[in-house]
């Protein structure tokens, strides 16, 4: 055997030529070497011949090849061999050529792609040991290298223990699994030293630095460090001794990783606080939980990048094809839509529900440009879930705080808000799709605010809401053409051919208010509650809009915002024995979203606008044809020189013969003004382009309508 400071390149120890020297530290010493057997360059470990008499030391470095060469797995280092030449023991393994991930960080966040493709192969890999039974103990940027490829390696399972609950049957890594303590942790990203039995303080889990008995929950809390150095480039626990490592730890929690990287996703500093939960049965449970987090957060994030597509309430329509003969002019026929001003907090007291209280305070909570599809309160009452679609950008869900101007995404994309429990489960609806005007279809998922993977629960949902406990769901569903709502789910309390919205389950949970729209693709409607019995009863009805409901705090009225006069919603409150009140109206368009326990209110005010927008001519110039607030096209002449249109807001709608009613007009597309044949709503125009087929809003007649003369029913 050569003298321990004698170097070693050049000779070769029982079949390998040792060629150079990779690096050490104080459980070994590694060279590069030439399998002449096989004729492959490997690694070779060689414990340090200070060791060679220590037991302990032996017994590791026989446990980590054991351990290792147990486990086949793409991003564990592959151990060959384990032998001894001349009373020095070595371990032959896969050779990589790349760096640790703690040169790879260098005290500088990750980029998120990497730090997502590193952060799934690690936990893959802790997910491969738990299931044979082995907890690694040592987790650390150390003993993760990552290959010139970018493939994560877990290193040294010196610190191996076999997780006896998991497989109770006799294995080969040492009589107890456990080496006892002896000499002083190391601290930060030291290799560690010989005889620390327990790890390396800095990723040390709470119950490992109290001596507790662990399992594969402590190498989560580890692999939570390992994530949080990945995504901030600093350490999550640091101090000046082992002590005050140990007091952070257990008592503290570390800086909000955004303070270090603004450009973090909320859902990923979620996936990282969960990992490092004191409270291990708080904590992820399984590697596979943690994977399956981050690969579905990599998921939305790389459609992000992808694809902006936009995911609208509202759905294009198809542009009008002009008819019959030869045209020398195509006009297509689009919409546009814009919403604006976000949605804001009304804030008042309990008392406010009594006439004469005090005049209400707003507060306004979001500044971008988009679509909110729905809000709530978290348990908390300080925090707010909501899910829209920003600036053109796919619908996804997002938090805010009462105390800050920004919302942070949660990272799930393509998915909107349905409701959040009061034990802080939401209730998700993936995969969302328009089914119509106003409504979108999705699969009802349950996932926990504090972060986790969505649980899919049932296909084909539009609505749903939580019971006051928090243990079952009412959801709307369209079956055989039917719109019906379900309490418990599977258990039809009603149904109808038109729609139902926005169910919300009281505050004892004995009825349910939902929104009752008689006709497909029209938001105009009732109010409604019905038990448990599938009595229903109406509270208030005759509205030519309504959207947005939730219950008072106490139970004893249903709000709600709705119009009979046009599209302006306002806020309204109606008793259980269907005395109506209105609560407050502005400029605007209100949405009702949430009802605080305290008073305070979440609500939408929003400006809508739709265009008709055509194309004509050989120069093929977009024209704006729309009249007023709210036109919607019907027809095009068949010498497409004649659009006919709707204005279905308060500017050209009105309040006729008792009932409110749609406006017909005809327009030229040469830019001429638009004139008006009637109310109700155009179907389409004659051959001639001189009159409309309209149906009449008042009994749901057919009319024909034709400029300077009165309308002719059909």
């Amino acid at each position: 055997m050569a003298d321990a400071d004698a170097p070693l390149v050049g000779k070769t120890i029982s079949h390998y030529r040792i060629v150079g020297k990779l690096g050490g530290g104080g459980m070994g010493v590694v060279y590069k070497a030439e399998d002449t057997k096989l004729h492959r360059f490997v690694a070779l470990k060689f414990l340090p011949e200070e060791l060679a008499s220590d037991s302990q030391a032996i017994e590791r470095f026989k446990r980590e090849a054991r351990a290792a060469s147990a486990l086949n797995h793409p991003n564990i280092c592959t151990i060959y061999d384990i032998d001894e030449d001349n009373g020095r023991y070595f371990i032959a393994m896969e050779l990589l050529e790349g760096q640790t991930l703690k040169h790879r960080i260098e005290g500088k966040p990750l980029k998120t792609e990497v730090l997502f493709e590193l952060a799934i192969q690690i936990a893959d890999a802790l997910d491969a040991a738990h299931a044979k039974g082995i907890m690694h103990r040592d987790v650390k940027p150390a003993n993760v290298f990552v290959t010139a490829r970018g493939q994560a390696k877990i290193l040294d399972f010196g610190l191996a223990k076999l997780m006896r609950r998991r497989q109770p049957a006799a294995e080969t890594l040492g009589a107890s699994g456990e080496v006892p303590q002896s000499g002083t942790p190391t601290v930060g990203d030291a290799l560690t030293n010989a005889g620390s039995a327990l790890g390396t303080v800095a990723y040390m889990s709470p119950e490992q630095a109290l001596g507790e008995d662990l399992d594969a929950r402590t190498d989560l809390f580890s692999f939570g460090v390992v994530l949080y150095e990945m995504a901030t480039g600093r350490q999550a626990f640091g101090g000046s001794t082992s002590a005050a490592i140990f007091d952070a730890i257990l008592n503290r929690a570390p800086a909000v990783p955004v303070h270090s990287n603004p450009n973090l996703p909320l859902k990923l500093e979620e996936i990282i606080n969960k990992a490092m939960e004191k409270d291990r049965d708080l904590r992820y449970q399984t590697a596979a939980e943690v994977r399956g987090d981050l690969k579905r957060l990599k998921r939305d994030a790389d459609s992000k990048r992808v694809s902006a597509a936009p995911t609208g309430d509202v759905v294009p329509e198809t542009p009008a094809v002009a008819r019959g003969r030869a045209r020398r002019a195509i006009v297509l026929v689009g919409l546009g839509l814009a919403v604006g001003l976000g949605f804001g907090l009304l804030v008042g007291k309990r008392a406010w529900q009594t006439p004469g209280a005090s005049e209400p305070r707003y507060r306004q909570l979001t500044f971008r440009r988009g679509a909110i599809r729905a809000a709530r309160f978290a348990p908390d009452g300080q925090t707010i879930v909501y899910s829209a679609a920003w600036q053109g950008n796919p619908v996804e869900v997002f938090t805010a705080r009462l105390d800050a101007p920004e919302s942070r995404s949660l990272g799930l994309g393509q998915t909107q808000l349905l409701a959040v429990s009061s034990a802080g489960e939401m209730g998700l609806l993936l995969r969302s799709r328009p089914a119509g005007t106003w409504v979108s279809v999705g699969t009802l998922a349950r996932a926990p605010l504090a972060g986790g993977a969505p649980r899919e629960v049932l296909e084909e949902i539009q609505w749903a809401d939580w019971s006051p406990d928090g243990t079952n769901l009412a959801v709307v569903r369209d079956v055989g053409g039917r719109n019906q709502l379900e309490y418990p789910i599977g258990n039809v309390l009603y149904d109808t051919g038109g729609w139902i919205s926005h169910p919300r389950l009281s505050p004892k949970g004995d009825w349910i208010a939902f929104l009752d729209h008689p006709m497909q693709g029209d938001d105009g409607g009732s109010v409604a509650i019905v038990g448990s019995d599938g009595k229903k009863k109406t509270l208030a009805s005759g509205f030519y809009t309504t959207q947005g409901l939730a219950w008072s705090p106490d139970g004893s009225e249903v709000w709600f915002t709705g119009s009979r006069v046009g599209a302006n919603r306002a806020l309204y409150a109606v008793s259980l024995n269907g005395r109506e009140r209105l609560v407050s109206a502005m400029p605007g368009t209100l949405i009702l979203l949430d009802i605080w326990r305290d008073g305070r209110i979440l609500l939408i005010r929003a400006s809508w606008r739709r265009e008709v927008i055509g194309i004509s001519g050989a120069e093929a110039k977009e024209q704006d044809l729309s009249w007023l607030g709210y036109s919607y096209r019907a027809d095009i002449s068949a010498d497409g020189k004649t659009l006919a249109f709707d204005e279905e807001a308060d500017g050209g709608a009105s309040w006729r013969a008792g009932r409110f009613s749609y406006a017909v007009y005809i327009r030229s597309i040469d830019g001429s003004p638009a004139v008006q044949l009637g109310d109700g709503t155009a179907v389409a125009l004659s051959p001639d382009g001189g009159s409309s087929l309209t149906i009449k809003t008042r009994g749901r007649s057919l009319s024909c309508c034709r400029p300077g003369r009165a309308s002719r029913s059909l």
